[in-house]
């Protein structure tokens, strides 16, 4: 805990279903109102949201703080005017309409837009909303992501984050910048994007009065790579087992997997093999709600349980919007809840090895995978990675690490640590 004394960092997260702060000792979590993601909330909602948990925080912490960093949920952003207000409805991380511009650029480039851009032409990249934008936008429009949003809010001007440029998808990450010739050969203009900020520098000062005036605001990766940032260790991998399932190893060299995979800027230096699947949390709270049953309870209740022939697969969402749904299979009459638990965690425990073994394949095993989300908390899952992986296997129960990691970026800009 810091002492009364000790200048203090800002870290913010804005995600799907609401803004994260770390302050010091103080870690505050506002949801948005309104529908679950994914959703067109008004960008609004992120400012407001981010104001609220700010102003939760002490002031006499607040007035120590001496830079601020912000990370957010990938896909999302809002088309701002001269102003930095919004010119039209946000664009949610997965919009539908974008799915079929996705399966054009997937058809125009194949894989190459990975090694091009390091994110794959697929509906949760920013690249296929861009395209569906109105011809009418005029040249002082500006896209942002939502952490650029909210850090313009703090610092009055319209920049991107390399971290948020690069799920936007058109990111070189080679230069560091807006790749131009991808955006000619789409038709998207130039004028749209900010000035792009390299992470651990500085997007501006802030001027907003809850803050201290003057103080940075500093580029910050994207919400995973800042959560690995906050507890491991630069060869170390990390496992989100959240809603989804997400899986970060560092990688060397030019080779990648042949998969739908993110090539990540990590804020430690290098690059991060980042790949995930609709498999976690979301498979809980299904059987929660189907059985009454809390996905605390449904955690405790399978420990220790054999599930015999029984199989579960628990696919619910993609990133192309497809809703296959679970499958239950031998199915017996003294079948029980706890059974069905079991085989529900094992199968997210056994997507993560998957996961985890398509990256180490090409990125090789890391000394340790960190696992964090809810589904980090069952022990049949830490249990099958760590009989199964040939590395140290550390749940952590963080819940706000991505906030933390964002932190981390700002404290070693302002402090050198």
């Amino acid at each position: 805990m810091p002492g009364p004394d000790e200048p203090l960092v800002l870290g913010v997260d804005v995600g799907s279903h609401g803004v994260r702060c770390v302050c010091g000792s103080h870690s505050v979590d506002v949801a948005y109102a309104g529908p679950p993601p994914p959703a067109r909330r008004p960008a609004q909602q992120w400012t407001d949201a981010f104001v609220e948990a700010l102003s939760r925080i002490p002031e006499s912490d607040r007035q120590r703080v001496q830079a601020v960093g912000i990370t957010g949920v990938r896909g999302a952003f809002v088309v701002a005017d001269a102003e930095l207000g919004p010119l039209m409805p946000t664009i949610p991380d997965f919009a539908p309409e974008s799915v079929p511009l996705a399966r054009e650029l997937r058809t125009k480039y194949g894989r190459d837009l990975i090694g091009r851009t390091g994110c794959p032409a697929f509906p949760l990249s920013g690249l296929p909303k861009l395209m569906a934008l109105p011809d009418t936008l005029g040249p002082s429009a500006r896209v942002l992501p939502p952490q650029d949003f909210v850090a313009s809010l703090l610092t009055g001007k319209a920049r991107l984050s390399a971290g948020a440029a690069l799920r936007l998808g058109c990111l070189d990450p080679r230069i560091g910048d807006i790749d131009r010739e991808l955006l000619a050969e789409l038709g998207i203009a130039e004028t749209l994007f900010p000035p792009v900020v390299p992470i651990g520098e500085r997007l501006g000062d802030n001027r907003h009065p809850l803050l201290p005036l003057g103080i940075p605001v500093v580029s910050v990766a994207g919400d995973g790579p800042s959560a690995r940032a906050a507890v491991a260790g630069k060869g170390d991998g990390l496992v989100s087992l959240g809603t989804t399932s997400v899986c970060l190893l560092p990688i060397a060299g030019d080779r990648l997997p042949d998969i739908d995979l993110t090539v990540e800027l990590d804020p430690m230096g290098g690059r991060l093999a980042e790949y995930g699947s609709g498999i976690g949390g979301v498979a809980i709270d299904w059987l929660a709600r189907l059985t009454g049953v809390g996905p605390g309870r449904l955690e405790e209740a399978s420990r220790g349980v054999d599930y015999g022939p029984l199989v579960v697969e628990p696919t619910f969402v993609s990133a192309w919007g497809d809703a296959p749904g679970a499958r239950l299979a031998n199915i017996l009459p003294d079948t029980t809840v706890p059974a069905i638990a079991a085989a529900l965690f094992d199968a997210i425990g056994r997507d993560a090895l998957a996961s985890i073994g398509m990256l180490a394949a090409v990125a090789g095993m890391p000394p340790r995978i960190y696992l964090t989300g809810g589904c980090a908390r069952s022990a049949r899952v830490v249990d099958l990675l760590r009989t199964n992986l040939a590395c140290d296997v550390i749940p952590r129960g963080d819940r706000e690490l991505a906030a933390a990691g964002a932190a981390g970026t700002a404290r070693h800009y302002a402090l050198g640590r």
